[in-house]
């Protein structure tokens, strides 16, 4: 999965596609905005037009996130699943 930029210019991110055939995976990918759009984004969020802390459904640490790892496909919990480290059970 590829969320974000590619590397920097010049650079060049090596996908077996050998591998990606072989094994049937699916590639996904995530450009997200322009960074010259990011300061009215923040500004929208300083002033409580965006909430984007209330798409965090729960937050778990690491202990969890491998428990957690073969559900997180299923549609019981709406809402974003954040892994912080270093954070304790739920």
């Amino acid at each position: 999965m590829q969320i974000g930029l590619l590397p920097p210019v010049g650079g060049d991110p090596r996908v077996p596609m050998a591998r990606v055939i072989a094994w049937e995976l699916d590639v996904f990918g995530s450009h997200g905005m322009a960074a010259a759009d990011y300061p009215a984004m923040l500004d929208l969020i300083a002033s409580g037009a965006l909430r984007p802390q209330e798409l965090i459904e729960r937050v778990i640490g690491f202990d969890e996130a491998a428990a957690l790892l073969p559900v997180f496909d299923s549609a019981d919990v709406a809402g974003i699943t954040m892994i912080r480290p270093g954070r304790g059970s739920l």
